[in-house]
């Protein structure tokens, strides 16, 4: 039986922080910043293929995980399974997620930020869910995600600190990597994009 995360904790930034994802990382951000060059085909790139693998390595990593292999996977491991079914289902979970934010922020900032907190919230259900069931309905019921919640208990709540952390350190890591005055724009886009499924790894 594998013991769950919170039995684990040390481990916790084992698979973000090692050599194989870092690579993986930087490789996207490499072809991102490439792809943004190409006019047309490098916007399609940039917002959706890119992000797309980048997705399919999250969930390949959170197999890894849930069989007790705490090793990344490798950009190669990437192509060699065909089956996006899932990854898909995860982005259309998420435009449904973040549809309300802007239009919330339009009424009230302070509405804005609270739901941004909630789909934060609520991320690791959907993937547990989605995981789980591999129905998009299912992975947008609110009533069977508050029930993974009420499960898992108190350790959901230190998931949520820990994805709170992790959301937060790619935008600092690019502040470093970057300086303030640049013309790297699409690269930025393309990071804070990839923010989500650094999220997911971790």
């Amino acid at each position: 039986m594998i013991p769950p995360f919170w039995q684990k904790t040390a481990l916790f930034f084992k698979i973000p922080f090692s050599v194989t994802a870092i690579s993986v990382i930087f490789a996207m951000l490499v072809l991102g910043n490439l792809a943004s060059k190409i006019p047309i085909i490098g916007t399609l790139l940039v917002f959706i293929v890119i992000p797309t693998l980048f997705l399919k390595y999250a969930y390949l990593t959170l197999e890894n995980v849930s069989n007790g292999n705490l090793t990344a996977p490798t950009f190669k491991d990437i192509f060699q399974d065909n089956d996006y079914a899932i990854v898909f289902k995860q982005i259309f979970i998420l435009i449904l997620l973040f549809i309300p934010t802007a239009k919330l922020s339009e009424i009230s900032p302070a509405l804005g930020i609270a739901w941004y907190f909630l789909i934060l919230f609520l991320i690791p259900a959907t993937v547990m869910v989605l995981s789980v069931e591999q129905r998009f309905t299912q992975a947008v019921n609110p009533i069977l995600l508050l029930s993974f919640v009420q499960k898992i208990g108190v350790p959901y709540l230190g998931l949520y600190v820990f994805l709170l952390i992790v959301s937060g350190g790619p935008t600092i890591i690019m502040e470093l990597i970057l300086p303030p005055e640049n013309s790297y724009t699409d690269l930025s886009t393309l990071y804070r994009t990839l923010n989500y499924a650094t999220n997911l790894i971790s």
